[in-house]
């Protein structure tokens, strides 16, 4: 059985560094979803996914992001 804390929720506050999220920013209405990429299993898969999602758009996101699954795989 799935424990309530399990679901889609708001668990976290995200600010940006740049301040785009604030007001008047191109960004205020945004939402975040936030992995924990060392201790959550089905992180790895996530981020494959969207290295392979963006990688025509944004290949050096796409390079970082796989190159930081492959160190998690080695440890």
């Amino acid at each position: 059985m799935e424990y309530d804390r399990n679901k889609l929720q708001q668990k976290f506050w995200v600010d940006r560094i740049d301040g785009r999220d604030m007001g008047g920013g191109d960004r205020v209405d945004s939402k975040y979803f936030v992995l924990d990429y060392v201790h959550d299993p089905y992180s790895a898969p996530a981020l494959e996914a969207y290295a392979a999602a963006c990688e025509n758009d944004y290949p050096n996101l796409a390079a970082e992001i796989r190159t930081l699954v492959n160190g998690l795989k080695t440890e």
